[in-house]
């Protein structure tokens, strides 16, 4: 607020601060069906045993992506994010036990 005054709110700056913050993309997403979120990072240090060397040259998205698909995870059911890839219910114990299980990814 232009005052600066605890508890005092002006409709202009929470809706900025509402979209700055990224919250109505996560409402987006979250309306969307996508209740489950992993780290980028985090998935590929997990996963990348799971495809070959060549893989290790491309980025966090493009890796995470390739597993997807390798394991033939319906595209309608996750999202890549910037840092994060969003998931249906159910959609990552499935990969985690496509991974345990020691399956081999497609190769097409």
């Amino acid at each position: 607020n232009d005052q600066r005054q605890a508890g005092v709110f002006q409709n202009k700056y929470v809706l900025d601060q509402v979209i700055q913050c990224g919250t109505v993309e996560l409402v987006k997403i979250m309306h969307d069906g996508f209740p489950n979120r992993c780290n980028l990072k985090d998935l590929r240090t997990r996963f990348e045993a799971l495809l070959p060397a060549d893989f290790q040259r491309y980025s966090n998205s493009q890796f995470i992506t390739g597993i997807m698909m390798a394991f033939r995870i319906p595209r309608k059911d996750w999202a890549v994010g910037v840092t994060q890839l969003f998931m249906k219910a159910g959609q990552l114990r499935i990969l985690e036990s496509l991974r345990d299980s020691g399956d081999s990814p497609d190769s097409e």
